[in-house]
C-alpha cells in the first residue's frame, strides 16, 4: 500500500477492514499479538502502543514476538521434513538494518512443532554473521558421530541454509551468500521469503502454546539514530 498516511494513521482502519471482512467482532479475540521487534523503531513503538491499547479496552493479554522469530515460519516446513532424514537444515532470518548491518539470527526446526534457536537475534555486519553461519557447518560436520566409511564421505553434504528476510532479496546479498556459502545457501522466493502477517499470526500462537509468559516490551537491538546523536552530544560535552 502506498500513500502519503503514516502507519499510525493506516493501522486502525486496516485492524477494523480485517476484522469485518472475517465477520469477527474483536470481543471474540482470545488475545492479542504483536510485533516487538527488532524492526523500524517507529514502526515497533506505533504497534505496541495500539496492541497495548486493544488489550485494555478488551481485557486480553498481549503476547510481543520478535521479528526474526516469525520470520522462521517462512522455512519451517522445508527445514522440519528435511530434518527426517538426519540432514542439518538452518533458518536464517534477516531484516536489513541500514548502515551495513544486519538484525539476523538462525533457527533449526526440528520438527513442524519444535524449533530452537541456534543464533539468537543480533546486530551485526553481513559478513560477520554469514562467517558465523559458516564456522556454524563446519562444526555440525565435526561433531557427527562416528558413521560407516559410505556415510562419512557424504557427512555433512546436505547441510543446508534457507535465508528469508528483506535483508537478503538485493543483489549484493546474494553475491554475498554465495560467496561465502556457496551451494550450501538457498535464498527464499519473494513471496515466501518477505515478513508476513501469518508468520507473526503463527508465531503468536507457537508462543502461546509453549506457555511463553505474555509481555510486549519493545526488544531493540541498538539506539536509534535519535538516541545515538543525543549520546554523542551528552559525550562531548563532557
Amino acid at each position: 500500500m502506498h500513500d502519503q498516511k503514516t502507519h499510525s494513521e493506516r493501522l486502525i482502519p486496516f485492524l477494523d477492514a480485517l476484522v469485518a471482512a472475517v465477520a469477527w467482532r474483536l470481543e471474540e479475540l482470545d488475545f492479542i499479538g504483536v510485533v516487538r521487534g527488532p524492526g523500524s523503531f517507529t514502526g515497533i513503538r506505533i504497534g505496541l502502543a495500539t496492541a497495548q491499547g486493544l488489550a485494555k479496552a478488551l481485557d486480553r493479554p498481549v503476547f510481543g514476538v520478535l521479528s526474526l522469530d516469525c520470520l522462521s515460519w517462512a522455512a519451517r516446513s522445508l527445514a522440519s521434513l528435511a530434518s527426517d532424514d538426519c540432514s542439518p537444515y538452518y533458518v536464517a532470518t534477516i531484516l536489513d538494518a541500514r548502515k551495513n548491518e544486519w538484525y539476523a539470527a538462525c533457527y533449526r526446526w526440528m520438527t513442524l512443532h519444535s524449533r530452537v534457536c541456534v543464533l539468537p537475534p543480533r546486530a551485526v555486519t553481513p559478513a560477520d554473521f554469514l562467517r558465523k553461519l559458516a564456522q556454524m557447518e563446519q562444526l555440525e560436520r565435526i561433531e557427527q558421530p562416528r558413521q560407516t566409511k559410505q556415510t562419512e564421505q557424504t557427512a555433512g553434504h546436505h547441510t543446508k541454509f534457507l535465508f528469508a528476510g528483506d535483508g537478503v532479496l538485493n543483489a549484493d546479498a546474494r553475491r554475498l551468500i554465495t560467496c561465502e556459502l556457496g551451494e550450501k545457501a538457498v535464498v527464499l522466493p519473494p513471496e515466501q521469503a518477505l515478513p508476513r502477517g501469518s508468520y507473526t499470526a503463527l508465531e503468536c500462537a507457537y508462543a502461546r502454546e509453549m506457555k511463553v509468559l505474555p509481555g510486549c516490551a519493545p526488544f531493540y537491538l541498538r539506539l536509534s539514530e535519535a538516541e545515538s546523536k543525543l549520546l554523542n552530544q551528552h559525550m562531548n560535552i563532557q
